[in-house]
C-alpha cells in the first residue's frame, strides 16, 4: 500500500487472517496501524518506512510468532508495548527499535532477546532527543542489554546519551559487521575501539558533541587497525581538536572517500595513503592545508568555509591525479591560484561564490576539462568566448542563474569541440551569442528563464544541432512555435525541440538522452 496523504488503517484490514505480507511505503502522514494487528496470526511480513508521524506500533505484537520481518517497534509505556513484546520473535532483514527511552534498565533491554536473532542484517536503536537527567543513567545499561547477534553486518545508534558505549561495540566477534553509524550521541566522551573490526566499510559519526580527539582509543593496538574501511563522514562534531594516527599501528589502509563537515576546531588530517574522494564543509580554514599532502586525491570539494578568501599558496600544486574539483559557498574573488597544475581535471563545478569576480585566469592551464559549471556567482560579469579556444577536452559547459553575466562574449577564431551549451537565468545576455555559431560540434543547446527575444538567421549552419530546449522564455517560446512562429524556420532542421516543457518535435527516437 502506498498513499502519502494516508493516516490511518481500517481495523476492517485484520479481518484478512490468511495474509501473510503487508508493506507500506511512501506513507509519510501515517500516524497509526490497527489496533487489533496482532489478530493477523498468519503475518510473516511487516515492513515499512520510518513514517516521522507514526508515534506507536499496535499493542500485542509479540503474539504474532510467525513474524520474520518487522521493520519498526516502537516501544511504549504499558505492557502491550514494552520491548520484551521482541522476545520470541524470530526475526530477520531490517528491524528499527525505536522509544528506547521507555526501557529502564539492562533486564529489560537483555528481554528483547537480540542476541538470538541471527537473522538480523540490520538494527536501528533510537531515543528521543528530549531526554531528561533523570533518564539519561539508564542508557550505558539499556544499550548493554541490546547486544545483537554476531551476524549483525550494520548497526545505527540514534541519541544515545551514555558517557560511553558498551564493550560488545569492538569485539572481534562481529566479522560480518560493516557499516556503522552514531548519530547525535551528544553526551558521549569515548568511541568503542572500531578499529579491530575487520569487516567495517562505512563508519558515519555525527553529533558527537563530547568528542575531542580522535586516536589510539577508537584505532586500538592492532597490527592493522580498520583494515576494510572504504567510507568514513565525520560530522556536526564542534570540539574535535585532533585526529591522530599511532606510529606503530598501520590504519586506514583502504579508506578512499572521507567527509569533514561542522568540525570547527579540527586542523589537521592524518596521511591516508590511499584517499581518493575529500569533501570538507564548514570547518577550519587550517584543515584546508592538509590537502597539500594528499597527493593521490582524484576528487575534492570545499564548501562554506567562511574564511576561505585566498587559496592557500601551493594547495593543488602536486595533485596530478585529481579529476573532480567542486567549489561551493567560498568567500574566494579569484581562482587564479589554485588551477595551474591541474593538468588531469575533467570536471570543474563552482556554486554561490558570490564574491568571485574573474574567473577566465587559470582556465587556460587545464588541457582536460570536460565539463564545467557556473552556478549562482552574482559577481561574474564576462565569460569571454576566446577561453574555450585553450578548452580542447571541453565537451559541456553550463551558466546557471549568473544575473549579470554575460557568457560567450567576444569572437571566437576557431571552433572547439563543445556538444552541450546551458543557459540558465542570464539575465544580461539579450541575444545568443555570436560566438556560438562556431561551435560546429554542438548538439545540446537549453535556453532558461533568459531574455533572449528571437534567435538568429545563423543557428541553421549548426548542423549537429540535435536538442534544443527552451524554458521560461517568453517571447522567444512565442517565435518558436511550430509552424506560424517566426523563428521556426530558423530550428525546424533540429530533431528534438521542447519548449516549456512541451516536446514540439520528436524526428529522431535515438537520441534517448535530453537531460
Amino acid at each position: 500500500m502506498s498513499c502519502f496523504k494516508l493516516k490511518r488503517l481500517p481495523e476492517s484490514l485484520t479481518y484478512l487472517f490468511n495474509l501473510q505480507t503487508l508493506k507500506l511505503t511512501d506513507c509519510n502522514s501515517l500516524l497509526e496501524l490497527p489496533k487489533s494487528l496482532r489478530l493477523m496470526k498468519n503475518l510473516w511480513f511487516l515492513e515499512m518506512e520510518e513514517f516521522p508521524r507514526l508515534h506507536c506500533t499496535p499493542p500485542g505484537l509479540g503474539e504474532l510468532t510467525c513474524l520474520r520481518t518487522l521493520s519498526i517497534f516502537i516501544v511504549g509505556q504499558d505492557a502491550s508495548h514494552q520491548i520484551d513484546q521482541l522476545k520470541e520473535l524470530n526475526l530477520g532483514g531490517n528491524l528499527s527499535i525505536q522509544g528506547l527511552e521507555n526501557v529502564r534498565n539492562f533486564e529489560d533491554a537483555k528481554s528483547a532477546n537480540l542476541m538470538r536473532k541471527k537473522n538480523l542484517i540490520s538494527l536501528s536503536l533510537s531515543w528521543k532527543n528530549d531526554i531528561t537527567e533523570e533518564s539519561a543513567e539508564y542508557f550505558e545499561e539499556v544499550l548493554k542489554g541490546l547486544q545483537p547477534h554476531e551476524n549483525l553486518e550494520k548497526i545505527c545508534i540514534n541519541s544515545y546519551e551514555g558517557s560511553r558505549f558498551p564493550n560488545w561495540m569492538s569485539t572481534l566477534a562481529f566479522k560480518h559487521l560493516n557499516d556503522i553509524r552514531l548519530k547525535n550521541c551528544g553526551r558521549c566522551e569515548h568511541l568503542p575501539t572500531l578499529g579491530k573490526l575487520s569487516s567495517l566499510k562505512s563508519l558515519k559519526l555525527k553529533g558527537m558533541n563530547c568528542i575531542k580527539y580522535l586516536g589510539t582509543e577508537w584505532v586500538g593496538n592492532e597490527e592493522i587497525s580498520f583494515p576494510s574501511l572504504k567510507i568514513l563522514i565525520i560530522s556536526e562534531m564542534p570540539n574535535l581538536e585532533e585526529w591522530i594516527i599511532p606510529d606503530s599501528v598501520e590504519s586506514f589502509p583502504c579508506l578512499k572517500h572521507l567527509k569533514i563537515k561542522g568540525c570547527p576546531k579540527l586542523t589537521q588530517l592524518p596521511f591516508l595513503p590511499a584517499l581518493r574522494d575529500l569533501n570538507i564543509c564548514r570547518s577550519s580554514l587550517a584543515l584546508v592545508g592538509s590537502i597539500t599532502s594528499l597527493t593521490s586525491l582524484t576528487s575534492l570539494v570545499l564548501s562554506e568555509l567562511a574564511d576561505l578568501d585566498v587559496f592557500p599558496v601551493g594547495l593543488l600544486q602536486n595533485h596530478k591525479s585529481l579529476e573532480d574539483l567542486q567549489i561551493v559557498k567560498l568567500p574566494i574573488k579569484t581562482l587564479s591560484n589554485v588551477l595551474d597544475n591541474l593538468s588531469a581535471l575533467k570536471n570543474l563545478y563552482i556554486d554561490r561564490c558570490d564574491n568571485l569576480e574573474f574567473i577566465a585566469e587559470g582556465l587556460q592551464y587545464l588541457n582536460s576539462l570536460e565539463n564545467l559549471d557556473i552556478c549562482w556567482c552574482g559577481s561574474i560579469r564576462s565569460f569571454p568566448a576566446v577561453i574555450l579556444e585553450s578548452l580542447s577536452s571541453l565537451r559541456s559547459l553550463s551558466f546557471q542563474h549568473c544575473k549579470i553575466l554575460n557568457p560567450l562574449s567576444g569572437p571566437l577564431q576557431k571552433g572547439t569541440d563543445l556538444q552541450r551549451l546551458d543557459i540558465y537565468t542570464c539575465w544580461e545576455m539579450k541575444h545568443l551569442p555570436e560566438s556560438v555559431q562556431q561551435l560546429s560540434a554542438l548538439r545540446k543547446l537549453l535556453i532558461w528563464n533568459c531574455k533572449i527575444c528571437d534567435l538568429p538567421n545563423w543557428l541553421g549552419s549548426l548542423q549537429s544541432l540535435r536538442v534544443l530546449r527552451i524554458r521560461d522564455c517568453k517571447p522567444l517560446a512565442k517565435r518558436c512555435k511550430k509552424p506560424n512562429g517566426k523563428d521556426w524556420p530558423k530550428i525546424s532542421h533540429i530533431p528534438c525541440i521542447e519548449i516549456d516543457l512541451k516536446i514540439i518535435q520528436d524526428l529522431d527516437p535515438y537520441i534517448g538522452d535530453w537531460n
